[in-house]
């Protein structure tokens, strides 16, 4: 979506990582006036950290110098959230883990951990859930709920709004998007994210 926004400008409505909220063109260009709305009613989701299930590790430093997977650099619950709290917690990704891979997919990172292609995975949790083989992992760690991924709408079409406010409870239409719904939001119910971000860096 930001690529396409700054090559061509030619996206009306779009669906943003909650970690690509902080984008000053995506901003100035889009509002937010909605959000993903999950199976359990909520239109927060969280970051989690996963091993199999049959992984010994019961915490992050039983990981020291496995092999992770990461979603991909714009991923907030697969790549910058997680980093974020190691932070916090005095671990610096890059020195802590051995190798480490971006997926560019949670599926894909799922997948990684499950096959024992990596030991650990940082991703979304609602595409664990909605993962077949989520029973196959376990969470280490996981985090508080945040504001789940915007639908954007090109300010210049305030037209669009309404159009989208008449598929908030069409689960047919947005069970693609792994959502139930779609929920009023707005960019500052994303006010905590910027320095998430940066801390994930």
């Amino acid at each position: 979506m930001r690529r396409v926004v700054e090559a061509e400008g030619g996206a009306d409505i779009g669906l943003v990582c909650t970690g690509s909220t902080v984008d000053p063109a995506l901003r100035a260009r889009f509002d937010a006036p909605f959000r993903l709305r999950y199976g359990d009613g909520e239109a927060r989701y969280r970051g989690v950290v996963v091993v199999r299930a049959s992984d010994p590790a019961r915490g992050l430093d039983d990981l020291r110098g496995a092999a992770i997977a990461w979603v991909d650099p714009d991923s907030f619950t697969g790549y910058r959230l997680p980093r974020a709290w190691m932070r916090e917690a005095g671990i610096d990704p890059e020195a802590f883990f051995g190798a480490s891979t971006f997926t560019h997919g949670h599926d894909r990172a799922v997948a990684a951990v499950r096959e024992g292609i990596v030991r650990v995975a940082a991703v979304d949790e609602q595409a664990l859930l909605w993962s077949r083989h989520a029973d196959e992992l376990r969470v280490l760690w996981r985090s508080d709920p945040y504001p789940s991924p915007p639908l954007l709408v090109a300010r210049d079409h305030p037209e669009l709004v309404p159009v989208l406010a008449s598929l908030a409870d069409r689960e047919d239409c947005l069970a693609g998007l792994g959502a139930t719904g779609l929920a009023p939001s707005s960019w500052a119910d994303y006010a905590d994210i910027p320095p998430i971000v940066e801390r994930g860096e």
